[in-house]
């Protein structure tokens, strides 16, 4: 035999040898093996098994949408703070600029017309994003948006770093073979296998976490501040609105509070019954540090009562700025915001260098509920805070006992579908099938392998691709089969047969194997979840099948025909 059929046979030893070896994992068990008990042969393994998908193994499934819109808004408050500071240093007179407050409008109001050219040209060299949507020159105001390009380009980006900041939750929450991944233009799924807490994942992964640095305004007294929020309050109510957000509350207060300023509600001691009371604060707006500046989190035992709570380092940058700041304000008071709630807001006695602060969590819960709750806010404070507010669309959890009943299902039709197979081809194509049983078993190790090597997850459909994989590399080998029978009834020997067969049924099985994986493709790029699954099980199979029935099936062949092994019973004749 020639030197390049050895080459080509023993390539597809080495592709059976490799398959086996990232295949072993799974069938051991060897992950949950301890190290120190694995035989020397197992040491040299793969370690990583094949991962099972949320339906086989159990955990949470959830949907969540990411308020891309308001991520645009706080562009358009960022761009309105620029223009406002630009036209301060352009010496251009204005009544107001900022974002409409129920939309991303930026509305200008000039004090005088003569100054109008003077915006549209700063507006136009200063914001190319920016352009003018509605003007009223009788009222001098002006209304800009953000164009279409730049705020699609907002919630690309929006989404992209709340993926990166969920996946760093997850990270730190401990969740073992996490699947998190975008979904249309605001949706992420996150898939948490072996999770059994569904309300701890809410928590951890629904929590925007901004932390923010702001002072404490002096300019109203706290009486009037009382007075002025629970008039804002009584207002909402009989707007509909029994439970307003901050931002309402600040929105139907804009005239009546000092310039610069917003009231944010937080919790107070009550000196005479010990108990947190709710609080509102008279805020600069004026933003001095970002959680974006925090380098740990962690938590500790500590204040009056020795309470959980979560001590937090800033980095180098961040720690200067906070040494400046304590400097130049001692004797204020200096908040800690977290989520457009202050934390605490205590009173800065002089500089305090290192970056170093805390945040409380209250008394009123029991110790045990407060760790737990000081844990979660450290996972979330070290991975990083959403750039926009998420909410959970959907929320499903998977029991274990359904993913055991799913997997045992699964292996059933598995293997009750590749007996069926192996018993008719031994049946049908006696010797011939004995070779196809082989090819077919060695396409499943290689696709099993696949999966394993590359981590991709293996789910119930994908399963069901695997059953389909199946019939595929079955439909493969019945079309080359029946080609060399055709040969063989017209006298010709049974190389020159089964190298005919091989070449004619080549383009036919090319044809349906590129057909089927461009449908594949489709699902895997426009499918979610289950489909997913499918998809790639089924492309990945359909791969393995080519290769194995049109190429390591030829070595096979060649092998017995060239070594007289069987050769004699491998065909029937298919005469016309």
């Amino acid at each position: 035999m020639s030197r390049a059929y050895w080459i080509k046979f023993s390539i597809v030893l080495l592709l059976l040898f490799l398959g086996v070896l990232f295949v072993l994992p799974t069938i051991l068990q060897l992950d949950q093996m301890p190290e120190g008990d694995r035989p020397w042969y197992m040491k040299v393994l793969p370690v990583k098994q094949l991962k099972l998908g949320l339906d086989l193994k159990g955990g949470i499934h959830m949907v969540l949408g990411v308020d891309v819109d308001k991520a645009v808004e706080n562009r358009a408050e960022i761009y309105a703070a620029d223009l406002r500071e630009f036209l301060e240093d352009e010496n251009i007179d204005f009544v107001q600029v900022e974002k409409d407050f129920y939309s991303e409008d930026i509305v200008v109001n000039l004090k005088e017309i003569e100054d109008k050219e003077r915006l549209l040209r700063l507006v136009e060299t200063r914001f190319t994003v920016v352009g003018l949507e509605d003007q009223d020159d009788r009222d001098l105001r002006y209304v800009f948006v953000i164009d279409r390009d730049e705020r699609r380009a907002i919630e690309r980006d929006t989404l992209k770093q709340a993926l990166e900041t969920l996946r760093n939750r997850v990270d730190e929450f401990g969740v073992s073979e996490p699947q998190i991944s975008t979904q249309g233009r605001n949706r992420i799924i996150v898939q948490l296998p072996g999770l059994k807490d569904p309300q701890r994942a809410r928590q951890i992964l629904g929590k925007t976490a901004q932390l923010s640095f702001k002072l404490v305004s002096e300019k109203m007294p706290s009486g009037d501040l009382f007075r002025l929020l629970e008039s804002a309050k009584q207002e909402l109510k009989k707007s509909g609105k029994p439970e307003p957000t901050a931002a309402e509350i600040n929105y139907q207060l804009r005239d009546r509070l000092p310039e610069g300023t917003e009231i944010l509600l937080g919790e107070e001691r009550d000196p005479t019954t010990g108990q947190s009371v709710s609080s509102p604060y008279l805020i600069e707006k004026k933003v001095l540090l970002t959680g974006e500046k925090l380098d740990d989190a962690r938590v500790s035992l500590g204040g009056e009562f020795n309470q959980p709570e979560v001590n937090f380092r800033l980095n180098p940058a961040g720690a200067k700025i906070f040494e400046q700041v304590t400097r130049e304000n001692a004797k204020r008071r200096l908040a800690i915001i977290l989520d457009d709630r202050v934390n605490s807001a205590p009173v800065i006695q002089g500089p305090i260098p290192g970056g170093r602060a805390r945040i409380t969590l209250g008394s009123l819960a029991d110790r045990q509920t407060l760790l737990n709750e000081a844990r979660d806010l450290a996972i979330v404070l070290r991975a990083g805070a959403l750039p926009a507010p998420v909410d959970i669309l959907e929320n499903r959890t998977v029991g274990p006992s359904l993913g055991s009943d799913s997997v045992r299902m699964g292996k059933e039709s598995l293997i009750i579908g590749a007996v069926l197979v192996i018993f008719f081809m031994l049946l049908y194509y006696r010797a011939a099938g004995i070779i196809a049983d082989v090819v077919l078993t060695m396409n499943l190790v290689f696709v099993l392998a696949i999966l394993a090597g590359f981590q991709a997850v293996l789910t119930l459909p994908g399963i069901a691709g695997l059953v389909l994989t199946i019939g595929m590399a079955v439909d493969a080998n019945i079309i080359i089969f029946e080609r060399i029978r055709e040969e063989l009834g017209q006298e010709k020997g049974l190389l020159e047969a089964v190298s005919t067969g091989f070449s004619r049924a080549h383009l036919t099985i090319l044809d349906a194997n590129v057909t089927t994986l461009i449908a594949g493709f489709v699902l895997l790029q426009y499918g979610t979840g289950p489909v997913k699954g499918f998809a790639v099980t089924l492309i990945i199979g359909i791969i393995t099948s080519y290769v194995t029935a049109l190429w390591i099936a030829r070595v096979i062949f060649d092998l017995l025909i060239r070594r007289e092994i069987f050769s004699n019973i491998l065909f029937k004749p298919k005469r016309g």
